[in-house]
């Protein structure tokens, strides 16, 4: 039985473009993992989603902001990554199976009656792997994102206790001295390099995000290169993480956390059982097998062969 995937995670129009966003990235790892179990996937992006695929088995939607018609000739799955606010009731109603990243929100969706299952977010250890530290990416404070031109919680916050942190990301005029932003996009390939590289890795969740618990990407990532990472709390990061993450919520914890140096045995230690925290059970393919066992089930169900597609938003 084949998965044919037709979309990847990303709202992205363009092919050029794709390569920008992290949605992108996601429908790639998705991707291989699927095709290393033998399945066939396409990977379509938003200017695809109306293009019939009648030959496609099933599709997979990477939920972010934007809304996919599904089609009912094929099996059809929403896997929700972001933006929990904007997903109503009916549109999840409208699928064959719904993950949601968060177990919060997974359990807010039953409680509505909704066929969901928890499905976290995920590393790509192909790519996000130790890398050799690099002088010239060694950052001690270092943040990766954009800020859609509003205010980041871990960047004021770490600018308020005085620290001075490297940020990389679109958006950052006016909210942070010109000189801590380094640049506006670190490609994929080479981010897991800076993540190796840095002292410590800064995270924060959009307050979305937080409210419903879906933790970040980026932990998933920078963890799988064996980054030491210090988060804004969210609900679940302990208990899925172990309390390998350090996490604050007041000022005063977050100077402590940051005080620790990266490169101390305890910290070490600490970051490498957060990689093998992810190794262990939070990579793409663990994800592709989910994914592709409750396509099969409902398959079989049918009683019809199983080709799947993955759509993105």
């Amino acid at each position: 039985k084949s998965i044919e995937a037709a979309g990847g995670a990303a709202p992205a129009p363009k092919k050029a473009d794709a390569e920008w966003w992290g949605d992108w990235h996601l429908a790639t790892g998705l991707q291989r993992a699927l095709k290393r179990m033998g399945h066939s996937v396409r990977i379509d992006l938003l200017d695809d989603w109306s293009a019939p695929q009648p030959f496609d088995d099933a599709v997979i939607v990477l939920r972010g902001l934007s809304s996919y018609i599904p089609d009912s000739r094929h099996i059809n799955i929403l896997w929700i990554l972001s933006h929990p606010d904007q997903v109503s009731t009916a549109e999840c109603a409208a699928y064959d199976q719904v993950y949601s990243a968060s177990p919060l929100h997974c359990a807010h969706l039953k409680a509505l009656g909704i066929n969901a299952e928890v499905l976290l977010q995920c590393a790509d250890v192909d790519v996000m792997k130790p890398a050799p530290a690099d002088p010239a990416l060694a950052h001690r404070y270092l943040m990766v994102g954009n800020s859609r031109g509003v205010r980041r919680r871990i960047v004021a916050d770490m600018q308020e206790i005085g620290r001075e942190i490297a940020v990389f990301g679109r958006g950052w005029q006016g909210l942070v001295r010109d000189d801590l932003v380094r640049g506006e996009v670190i490609p994929n390939a080479e981010l897991a390099a800076y993540y190796s590289s840095a002292g410590i890795v800064l995270n924060d969740h959009w307050p979305d995000m937080a409210r419903w618990g879906f933790i970040s990407n980026r932990i998933f990532d920078a963890a799988a290169c064996g980054a030491y990472i210090v988060s804004d709390r969210v609900a679940g990061l302990q208990e899925i993480f172990g309390g390998q993450v350090k996490s604050y919520e007041t000022l005063a914890e977050l100077r402590a956390a940051t005080c620790e140096s990266a490169s101390s045995a305890w910290t070490r230690a600490q970051a490498d059982a957060l990689r093998q925290t992810v190794v262990a059970g939070h990579t793409f393919a663990h994800r592709a097998q989910t994914v592709a066992e409750r396509i099969h089930a409902i398959s079989e169900s049918r009683q019809a062969g199983t080709q799947l597609r993955v759509a993105a938003s």
